[in-house]
Protein backbone atom coordinates (compact mmCIF):
# COMPACT_ATOMS: atom_id res chain seq x y z
CA UNK A 1 0.00 0.00 0.00
CA UNK A 2 1.34 3.43 -0.97
CA UNK A 3 0.08 6.72 0.46
CA UNK A 4 1.20 10.04 -1.06
CA UNK A 5 1.00 12.76 1.64
CA UNK A 6 1.13 15.44 -1.07
CA UNK A 7 -2.27 14.22 -2.28
CA UNK A 8 -3.86 14.69 1.16
CA UNK A 9 -5.37 17.92 2.54
CA UNK A 10 -3.92 19.39 5.74
CA UNK A 11 -4.82 17.43 8.86
CA UNK A 12 -4.72 13.92 10.29
CA UNK A 13 -5.98 10.96 8.26
CA UNK A 14 -6.62 7.49 9.67
CA UNK A 15 -5.54 4.62 7.42
CA UNK A 16 -7.74 1.64 6.72
CA UNK A 17 -8.40 -0.99 4.10
CA UNK A 18 -11.60 -2.22 2.50
CA UNK A 19 -11.88 -5.98 2.05
CA UNK A 20 -14.63 -7.43 -0.11
CA UNK A 21 -15.53 -11.05 -0.55
CA UNK A 22 -18.56 -12.02 -2.56
CA UNK A 23 -21.31 -9.73 -1.26
CA UNK A 24 -19.62 -8.88 2.05
CA UNK A 25 -17.63 -5.64 2.40
CA UNK A 26 -15.55 -5.03 5.51
CA UNK A 27 -13.38 -2.16 6.70
CA UNK A 28 -10.27 -2.77 8.78
CA UNK A 29 -7.78 -0.47 10.45
CA UNK A 30 -4.07 -0.59 9.61
CA UNK A 31 -2.17 -1.50 12.77
CA UNK A 32 1.49 -2.13 13.66
CA UNK A 33 2.73 -5.73 13.86
CA UNK A 34 3.58 -5.16 17.55
CA UNK A 35 3.30 -2.39 20.13
CA UNK A 36 6.99 -1.44 20.02
CA UNK A 37 6.74 -1.01 16.22
CA UNK A 38 4.21 1.83 16.62
CA UNK A 39 6.75 4.54 15.84
CA UNK A 40 6.68 7.57 13.55
CA UNK A 41 8.09 7.91 10.05
CA UNK A 42 8.55 11.49 8.78
CA UNK A 43 8.89 12.79 5.21
CA UNK A 44 9.84 16.37 4.28
CA UNK A 45 7.44 17.88 1.72
CA UNK A 46 9.15 21.26 1.29
CA UNK A 47 8.70 24.76 2.76
CA UNK A 48 8.30 23.38 6.27
CA UNK A 49 5.53 20.95 5.35
CA UNK A 50 5.79 17.37 6.57
CA UNK A 51 3.95 14.12 6.17
CA UNK A 52 4.13 11.92 9.28
CA UNK A 53 3.07 8.30 9.51
CA UNK A 54 2.30 7.52 13.14
CA UNK A 55 -0.06 5.48 15.29
CA UNK A 56 -2.90 6.73 17.48
CA UNK A 57 -4.53 4.23 19.83
CA UNK A 58 -2.78 1.49 17.87
CA UNK A 59 -4.13 2.65 14.50
CA UNK A 60 -2.01 4.05 11.65
CA UNK A 61 -2.53 7.65 10.63
CA UNK A 62 -0.90 10.15 8.27
CA UNK A 63 -0.66 13.79 9.34
CA UNK A 64 0.09 16.61 6.91
CA UNK A 65 1.16 19.76 8.72
CA UNK A 66 3.53 22.72 8.42
CA UNK A 67 6.18 23.23 11.10
CA UNK A 68 6.18 26.54 12.96
CA UNK A 69 9.98 26.45 13.17
CA UNK A 70 12.76 24.05 12.20
CA UNK A 71 16.31 23.94 13.55
CA UNK A 72 18.71 23.32 10.67
CA UNK A 73 22.11 23.66 12.36
CA UNK A 74 23.88 23.97 15.69
CA UNK A 75 27.37 24.94 16.81
CA UNK A 76 29.35 25.86 19.90
CA UNK A 77 29.63 29.62 20.47
CA UNK A 78 31.87 30.11 23.49
CA UNK A 79 30.01 28.65 26.45
CA UNK A 80 26.69 28.47 24.58
CA UNK A 81 25.08 26.23 21.99
CA UNK A 82 23.82 28.28 19.05
CA UNK A 83 20.77 26.98 17.20
CA UNK A 84 19.85 28.39 13.79
CA UNK A 85 16.87 27.59 11.64
CA UNK A 86 13.88 28.73 9.65
CA UNK A 87 10.41 30.03 10.55
CA UNK A 88 7.26 29.16 8.60
CA UNK A 89 3.70 30.40 8.26
CA UNK A 90 4.45 33.93 9.42
CA UNK A 91 5.37 32.81 12.95
CA UNK A 92 7.37 35.42 14.90
CA UNK A 93 8.47 34.04 18.30
CA UNK A 94 9.96 36.21 21.02
CA UNK A 95 11.55 33.59 23.30
CA UNK A 96 12.48 29.92 23.50
CA UNK A 97 11.33 28.02 26.58
CA UNK A 98 13.55 25.17 27.80
CA UNK A 99 11.95 23.32 30.71
CA UNK A 100 13.16 20.41 32.84
CA UNK A 101 10.88 17.35 32.40
CA UNK A 102 9.80 17.42 36.05
CA UNK A 103 8.89 21.12 35.79
CA UNK A 104 11.37 22.15 38.48
CA UNK A 105 13.28 24.55 36.22
CA UNK A 106 12.51 26.63 33.16
CA UNK A 107 14.80 28.94 31.20
CA UNK A 108 13.66 31.58 28.70
CA UNK A 109 16.05 32.64 25.93
CA UNK A 110 15.66 35.52 23.50
CA UNK A 111 15.07 34.57 19.86
CA UNK A 112 16.84 36.70 17.24
CA UNK A 113 14.82 36.79 14.04
CA UNK A 114 15.91 37.97 10.60
CA UNK A 115 13.30 37.55 7.89
CA UNK A 116 12.39 33.86 7.85
CA UNK A 117 15.47 32.82 9.83
CA UNK A 118 16.09 32.71 13.57
CA UNK A 119 18.94 32.21 16.03
CA UNK A 120 18.88 31.33 19.72
CA UNK A 121 21.73 30.59 22.13
CA UNK A 122 21.49 28.16 25.05
CA UNK A 123 24.01 28.53 27.92
CA UNK A 124 25.51 25.13 28.65
CA UNK A 125 25.73 25.98 32.35
CA UNK A 126 21.92 26.19 32.57
CA UNK A 127 21.39 22.79 30.98
CA UNK A 128 24.06 20.94 32.96
CA UNK A 129 23.59 22.56 36.38
CA UNK A 130 21.86 20.29 38.89
CA UNK A 131 19.49 21.70 41.52
CA UNK A 132 20.74 21.83 45.10
CA UNK A 133 17.79 19.80 46.36
CA UNK A 134 18.18 17.04 43.76
CA UNK A 135 17.94 13.68 45.57
CA UNK A 136 21.22 11.79 45.76
CA UNK A 137 21.15 8.22 44.55
CA UNK A 138 23.09 5.47 46.34
CA UNK A 139 26.35 4.64 44.59
CA UNK A 140 24.93 1.22 43.71
CA UNK A 141 22.08 2.81 41.69
CA UNK A 142 22.81 3.70 38.06
CA UNK A 143 21.75 7.30 37.25
CA UNK A 144 19.17 7.83 34.48
CA UNK A 145 20.56 7.43 30.96
CA UNK A 146 19.21 10.78 29.83
CA UNK A 147 17.20 13.84 30.83
CA UNK A 148 15.26 15.37 27.96
CA UNK A 149 14.41 19.06 28.18
CA UNK A 150 11.02 20.28 26.92
CA UNK A 151 11.63 22.87 24.17
CA UNK A 152 8.93 25.30 22.94
CA UNK A 153 8.82 28.57 21.01
CA UNK A 154 6.82 31.28 22.76
CA UNK A 155 4.90 33.94 20.82
CA UNK A 156 4.13 37.46 22.05
CA UNK A 157 0.65 36.38 23.25
CA UNK A 158 2.10 33.47 25.27
CA UNK A 159 1.21 30.75 22.77
CA UNK A 160 3.71 27.87 22.82
CA UNK A 161 4.69 25.98 19.66
CA UNK A 162 6.82 22.84 19.21
CA UNK A 163 10.19 23.10 17.47
CA UNK A 164 11.07 20.70 14.66
CA UNK A 165 14.57 19.69 13.60
CA UNK A 166 15.98 18.88 10.18
CA UNK A 167 15.69 15.12 9.78
CA UNK A 168 19.35 14.77 8.82
CA UNK A 169 20.55 16.97 11.69
CA UNK A 170 23.73 15.34 12.98
CA UNK A 171 23.89 14.92 16.76
CA UNK A 172 25.77 17.74 18.44
CA UNK A 173 27.71 16.65 21.53
CA UNK A 174 28.58 19.57 23.79
CA UNK A 175 29.90 17.95 26.93
CA UNK A 176 26.90 16.23 28.49
CA UNK A 177 24.43 18.09 26.27
CA UNK A 178 23.22 16.46 23.04
CA UNK A 179 21.22 18.28 20.34
CA UNK A 180 19.56 16.24 17.58
CA UNK A 181 16.24 15.26 15.97
CA UNK A 182 14.07 12.62 17.63
CA UNK A 183 12.20 9.82 15.86
CA UNK A 184 9.27 12.17 15.14
CA UNK A 185 11.52 14.87 13.67
CA UNK A 186 11.23 17.19 16.68
CA UNK A 187 14.15 19.04 18.28
CA UNK A 188 15.69 17.01 21.08
CA UNK A 189 17.86 18.73 23.71
CA UNK A 190 19.00 16.42 26.47
CA UNK A 191 21.63 15.45 28.96
CA UNK A 192 22.67 12.00 27.85
CA UNK A 193 25.54 9.56 27.50
CA UNK A 194 23.58 7.32 25.12
CA UNK A 195 25.20 6.47 21.79
CA UNK A 196 23.48 7.48 18.54
CA UNK A 197 24.35 5.44 15.44
CA UNK A 198 24.46 7.40 12.17
CA UNK A 199 25.99 4.59 10.05
CA UNK A 200 24.61 1.04 10.11
CA UNK A 201 25.11 -1.80 7.62
CA UNK A 202 25.80 -5.53 7.37
CA UNK A 203 29.32 -6.48 6.25
CA UNK A 204 30.66 -10.04 5.97
CA UNK A 205 28.18 -11.46 8.46
CA UNK A 206 28.63 -8.68 11.01
CA UNK A 207 26.69 -5.52 11.83
CA UNK A 208 29.01 -2.55 11.44
CA UNK A 209 27.87 0.65 13.09
CA UNK A 210 29.35 3.97 14.03
CA UNK A 211 28.10 7.19 15.53
CA UNK A 212 28.51 9.59 18.43
CA UNK A 213 28.61 8.93 22.16
CA UNK A 214 28.83 10.96 25.34
CA UNK A 215 30.84 10.57 28.51
CA UNK A 216 34.26 9.07 29.14
CA UNK A 217 33.26 5.42 29.52
CA UNK A 218 35.27 2.76 27.72
CA UNK A 219 32.87 -0.17 27.78
CA UNK A 220 32.12 -2.68 25.05
CA UNK A 221 29.23 -2.76 22.65
CA UNK A 222 26.81 -5.54 23.55
CA UNK A 223 23.85 -7.29 22.01
CA UNK A 224 21.64 -8.60 24.81
CA UNK A 225 18.95 -11.16 24.15
CA UNK A 226 15.57 -10.60 25.74
CA UNK A 227 16.05 -14.06 27.21
CA UNK A 228 18.48 -13.76 30.10
CA UNK A 229 21.94 -15.26 29.73
CA UNK A 230 22.79 -14.63 26.07
CA UNK A 231 25.22 -11.87 25.11
CA UNK A 232 27.26 -10.92 22.04
CA UNK A 233 30.11 -8.48 22.66
CA UNK A 234 32.50 -6.49 20.50
CA UNK A 235 35.34 -4.07 21.18
CA UNK A 236 34.79 -0.43 20.28
CA UNK A 237 37.14 2.05 18.62
CA UNK A 238 36.60 5.62 19.89
CA UNK A 239 37.97 8.84 18.50
CA UNK A 240 36.95 12.40 19.41
CA UNK A 241 33.44 11.57 20.53
CA UNK A 242 32.75 8.98 17.83
CA UNK A 243 32.63 5.21 18.09
CA UNK A 244 32.90 2.35 15.59
CA UNK A 245 32.18 -1.33 16.20
CA UNK A 246 31.66 -4.50 14.20
CA UNK A 247 29.33 -6.90 15.99
CA UNK A 248 28.97 -10.53 14.87
CA UNK A 249 25.49 -11.65 13.93
CA UNK A 250 24.05 -13.26 17.09
CA UNK A 251 23.51 -17.02 17.06
CA UNK A 252 20.15 -17.91 18.52
CA UNK A 253 16.60 -16.93 17.67
CA UNK A 254 14.95 -14.01 19.40
CA UNK A 255 15.25 -10.26 19.80
CA UNK A 256 18.59 -8.70 20.69
CA UNK A 257 19.00 -5.15 22.03
CA UNK A 258 22.13 -3.06 21.39
CA UNK A 259 23.92 -1.38 24.33
CA UNK A 260 27.04 0.76 24.58
CA UNK A 261 28.50 1.61 27.98
CA UNK A 262 25.50 -0.11 29.54
CA UNK A 263 22.90 2.12 27.82
CA UNK A 264 20.68 1.49 24.78
CA UNK A 265 22.05 2.48 21.36
CA UNK A 266 19.75 4.80 19.42
CA UNK A 267 19.66 5.34 15.66
CA UNK A 268 19.68 8.73 13.94
CA UNK A 269 16.30 9.66 12.42
CA UNK A 270 17.30 9.34 8.71
CA UNK A 271 19.03 6.03 9.44
CA UNK A 272 15.89 4.74 11.14
CA UNK A 273 13.90 5.60 8.02
CA UNK A 274 16.07 3.19 5.97
CA UNK A 275 15.50 0.23 8.30
CA UNK A 276 15.00 -2.68 8.44
CA UNK A 277 18.39 -3.88 7.17
CA UNK A 278 18.39 -7.63 6.58
CA UNK A 279 21.02 -10.35 6.28
CA UNK A 280 20.47 -13.98 5.27
CA UNK A 281 23.10 -16.49 6.40
CA UNK A 282 22.28 -20.12 5.77
CA UNK A 283 19.25 -21.08 7.84
CA UNK A 284 19.29 -17.78 9.76
CA UNK A 285 17.63 -14.46 8.97
CA UNK A 286 18.92 -11.30 10.70
CA UNK A 287 16.91 -8.09 10.73
CA UNK A 288 18.32 -4.85 12.18
CA UNK A 289 15.50 -2.44 13.00
CA UNK A 290 14.40 0.23 15.45
CA UNK A 291 11.83 -0.20 18.18
CA UNK A 292 10.31 2.01 20.89
CA UNK A 293 11.03 5.09 18.79
CA UNK A 294 14.72 4.94 17.95
CA UNK A 295 16.33 2.04 19.84
CA UNK A 296 18.41 -0.42 17.83
CA UNK A 297 17.34 -4.08 17.92
CA UNK A 298 18.19 -7.20 15.90
CA UNK A 299 15.56 -9.88 15.32
CA UNK A 300 16.92 -13.35 14.55
CA UNK A 301 14.77 -16.12 13.08
CA UNK A 302 15.50 -19.58 11.74
CA UNK A 303 14.19 -20.03 8.21
CA UNK A 304 14.49 -23.84 7.96
CA UNK A 305 13.83 -26.78 10.22
CA UNK A 306 15.95 -27.61 13.22
CA UNK A 307 16.05 -26.66 16.85
CA UNK A 308 17.15 -23.16 17.78
CA UNK A 309 20.14 -22.75 20.01
CA UNK A 310 18.80 -21.58 23.35
CA UNK A 311 21.73 -22.15 25.66
CA UNK A 312 23.62 -19.21 27.17
CA UNK A 313 26.40 -18.04 24.87
CA UNK A 314 28.98 -15.31 24.52
CA UNK A 315 30.89 -14.30 21.39
CA UNK A 316 33.79 -11.84 21.37
CA UNK A 317 35.45 -9.94 18.54
CA UNK A 318 39.05 -8.95 19.41
CA UNK A 319 39.12 -5.82 17.23
CA UNK A 320 36.92 -3.79 14.92
CA UNK A 321 39.08 -4.46 11.88
CA UNK A 322 38.36 -8.18 12.02
CA UNK A 323 35.34 -9.38 10.03
CA UNK A 324 33.65 -12.25 11.91
CA UNK A 325 31.99 -15.04 10.01
CA UNK A 326 28.27 -15.77 10.11
CA UNK A 327 27.17 -18.28 12.77
CA UNK A 328 27.41 -21.96 11.96
CA UNK A 329 24.25 -23.34 10.48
Amino acid sequence: MTVDPLALPVGEWLLGVVVSRREVVRRAAVRPPETSAAQPLVKELGHGWRGTLDFRDGRASVTVRQCAARVDAHRLDGDRVELTGELFGGVRPTTLSVQHPDGSREFMYHVDGSGEGFTVRLPLADLTDKPVDEPRLPKEVEPPGSVRWRVRLVLADGTELPVAARLGLAPGRYGEVCVTADAAGQLRVELTRQAIADVLRWEHGALRLSGTHGGDARGELELRAEEEGRTVRADVVRDKGRFTASVPAPAGAGRWHAYLDGMPVRVLTPVGATLPAELAAGAWQFRADRRDGDRLVIDVTRTTGGADADTPMEVRVPQVGRQPAAPDV
